[in-house]
């Protein structure tokens, strides 16, 4: 391909892959926290979308431009957190 219309390297694919499988379930855990302090719908609503559209972007970013070693970090962060959160539920 050219210069600029090149194809994603399979890591970046890998990476955003188990970003999104660590993240959907983290989007929930944030979810179900926030209803049960609030027990708002609205705050929960807010707090599902905002997370969503923080992973969304994280993962463009991991798939575009992010450099390895913070791709890989981030995965793990993201997986940490999760375990971190499923764990104290």
């Amino acid at each position: 391909m050219g210069r600029y219309g090149g194809s994603v390297e399979t890591w970046r694919v890998v990476a955003t892959v188990l970003l999104a499988a660590a993240g959907l379930p983290l989007v929930l855990v944030l979810m179900a926290k926030a209803r049960d302090r609030t027990d708002n719908s609205a705050t929960v609503v807010i707090t599902g979308a905002v997370a969503f559209v923080v992973l969304l972007l994280l993962g463009v970013v991991m798939l575009t431009v992010l450099p390895g070693v913070l791709t890989w970090g981030v995965v793990a962060v993201v997986a940490a957190a999760l375990g971190v959160m499923m764990l104290a539920g």
